[in-house]
């Protein structure tokens, strides 16, 4: 794996972090409201899949990558883009993209 790509993915693992912390510091929840009870645990339960899908690429991060098969990467992140409702998340591909492009030398 090339050091841009891993540039990248630990962007996406800063960006991840940075969303969690903003849907966790949502004060949309009311506690005298049971709608907003819902609400609030379908988003801890997003929060819950994304924050292990996280620990996945923080892992390999550590490990400097050794033995990181991206497609699967990849894979769960779209598996879990379909478990969760609201599509929280759905930024992090798009910031992986977007580190590349800033990273990646041009090609002529």
């Amino acid at each position: 794996m090339t050091e841009e790509k891993k540039y990248a993915l630990r962007a996406v693992l800063q960006h991840g972090f940075k969303l969690i912390a903003i849907c966790c510091a949502s004060d949309d929840f009311k506690i005298y409201n049971p709608a907003s009870w819902y609400r609030h645990y379908q988003l801890v339960k997003e929060i819950s899949l994304f924050a292990r899908w996280l620990e996945k690429l923080a892992f390999y991060s550590a490990i400097d990558f050794q033995g990181f098969i991206e497609e699967h990467l990849w894979q769960e992140y779209e598996v879990m883009r379909k478990q969760t409702p609201t599509d929280s998340f759905w930024s992090i591909r798009h910031c992986y993209i977007q580190e590349l492009d800033r990273v990646m030398p041009a090609k002529d």
